[in-house]
């Protein structure tokens, strides 16, 4: 029977899918902004009836622009902010695991309106690490910490990082 991939290869390789993706799209966005430049030069030489058009295109061209330098800086960042998030996953889950035995953390799965039983693992410990990635998953993992610190303040939980949502 083969055996499954550890969690670091499959990060590993997840990274790197991840950072062929990044390049591709820096490609693109370079492409891209070259075709507006262009475009924009033509606008630049039309004759005077055109004149007002071809502002108005100028101008959409040049929002147009900003928003692509906006989306490179995000996608720039973004593995950054992932691994920044993923590190405060792993800190999460001795939290969780200490704070809630497996009584409290059915409950707190109820109250989240999530099925204990579809959680991965057997083990208390595997499904309060599951609970996390459940919620990471979901890009809701203030939602999992904001209810965790209104059961036990007691703790110390970590606030976690913003992200820049890409809105387009």
């Amino acid at each position: 029977m083969a055996s499954q991939p550890t969690l670091k290869t499959r990060i590993t390789r997840l990274e790197r899918k991840h950072d062929i993706l990044v390049q591709v799209l820096r490609q693109h966005i370079g492409l891209v902004k070259r075709e507006l430049v262009a475009l924009h030069n033509a606008a630049e030489s039309a004759n005077g009836k055109e004149k007002n058009r071809t502002q108005k295109i100028r101008d959409i061209l040049t929002r147009f622009k900003e928003r692509l330098d906006e989306l490179e800086a995000i996608v720039t960042n973004r593995k950054e902010e992932k691994v920044k998030r993923w590190e405060w996953s792993i800190a999460i889950f001795p939290l969780i695991e200490h704070a809630f035995d497996e009584e409290e953390l059915i409950s707190l799965c109820f109250d989240l309106d999530v099925n204990y039983d579809d959680l991965i693992g057997e083990t208390h410990s595997n499904k309060s690490r599951s609970l996390i990635t459940y919620f990471e998953r979901r890009k809701s993992l203030d939602q999992l910490l904001d209810y965790c610190r209104k059961l036990r303040p007691n703790y110390d939980w970590p606030e976690l990082p913003q992200t820049k949502e890409l809105v387009l």
